[in-house]
C-alpha cells in the first residue's frame, strides 16, 4: 500500500514506494554530479563516477528490468566511466554500456532514452569499428517508432545524428 505524507517539499510517498523513489533520485543526482565534474581533480572525477555506479548498480540489483535503471548505469559508464578509463579499458566499458541498453531494450523495445543512447553511442565509435550502419539502424528504429513525438527539442536530435551518419557514409 502507498502511502502519502505531507512535507517540508509537499505531498511525499512513503514506505517502500518512496524509498525507491529516493533511491532513483539519489542516483541521478550522483549522475549529474559526476557529469558536473568535467573540470574538478582526476581523484574527485573517479571518486564521484564510482559513487554513481555504485548507486545504480544497487539499484539494478533490486529491480532488474528496470530500463531507466539499466539506462542509468549506461549513462554513468558512458559520461563518467570511459572518460577516466585508460587506453586498455576503453573497450570493455563501451561494450558493458552497450550491453546495459541492449538490456533495457530487451526489456522495453520502445524506450526511447535507451535507444536513443545506443543509437548515439554507436554513431561515436570510431569508424574502422564498423558500427555506422548499426547507427543508423538504431536511429531509424527510433523515428519509427516516435519519429513525430514533439514533447520537447531533444526529439529533434535523432534526425540530426541520422543524417551526420549517412553523411559520414558518403
Amino acid at each position: 500500500m502507498m502511502r502519502w505524507s505531507v512535507g517540508a517539499a509537499g505531498l511525499l510517498l512513503t514506505g517502500a514506494a518512496g524509498a525507491a523513489a529516493q533511491e532513483v533520485a539519489g542516483a541521478a543526482a550522483a549522475l549529474e554530479a559526476c557529469v558536473g565534474a568535467g573540470s574538478a581533480p582526476r581523484d574527485e572525477q573517479k571518486r564521484l563516477a564510482d559513487e554513481a555506479e555504485r548507486r545504480y548498480r544497487s539499484l539494478l540489483r533490486e529491480q532488474p528490468v528496470s530500463p531507466d535503471v539499466r539506462v542509468g548505469l549506461a549513462q554513468v559508464l558512458i559520461r563518467c566511466q570511459l572518460p577516466l578509463a585508460g587506453v586498455t579499458g576503453i573497450m570493455a566499458v563501451i561494450g558493458e554500456a552497450e550491453s546495459e541498453l541492449r538490456a533495457a531494450l530487451a526489456a522495453e523495445a520502445g524506450h526511447w532514452n535507451a535507444r536513443f543512447t545506443l543509437a548515439v553511442l554507436l554513431r561515436n565509435m570510431p569508424a574502422m569499428l564498423g558500427r555506422g550502419e548499426d547507427a543508423v539502424r538504431e536511429f531509424e528504429r527510433l523515428l519509427a517508432v516516435h519519429g513525430r513525438r514533439a514533447e520537447g527539442p531533444h526529439h529533434a536530435l535523432p534526425y540530426i545524428h541520422l543524417g551526420d551518419a549517412h553523411e559520414a557514409a558518403g
